[in-house]
């Protein structure tokens, strides 16, 4: 249930209460609730596609998969692939980042932990 005067997204899915203790800790529960979305009712499958990937590579191939796997015809345009310059991040920020997030978790969707 949402509220304007209680947080109740920023906090832990454990039945605590409690917040997370940073956002990457927010980002591995919801990595995992995605990977869960398979075996709610009604839901045939999920796949899970990188937004990065989309970026490089542009959203025609996934609708073109889509289309094939639920037999219907996309109503809308694929976007194409973009040519964007990868943000650079500073050293402390990436130790950060690789210390904090579950890299277990975040193979689950095709990451891993790179280094400066």
């Amino acid at each position: 249930k949402y509220s304007n005067y209680q947080p109740f997204y920023e906090m832990r899915n454990d039945g605590s209460g409690k917040p997370y203790d940073n956002i990457m800790e927010l980002r591995t529960d919801k990595i995992r609730n995605f990977i869960n979305l398979k075996d709610y009712e009604g839901v045939v499958d999920a796949w899970t596609i990188q937004y990065e990937y989309l970026v490089k590579k542009g959203t025609k191939e996934m609708i073109d998969q889509i289309a094939k796997v639920t037999g219907v015809q996309p109503k809308c345009k694929p976007y194409p692939a973009q040519d964007r310059k990868a943000r650079s991040i500073n050293a402390d920020m990436v130790g950060y980042i690789n210390r904090h997030l579950n890299w277990t978790v975040e193979s689950w969707i095709g990451y891993e932990q790179e280094t400066v």
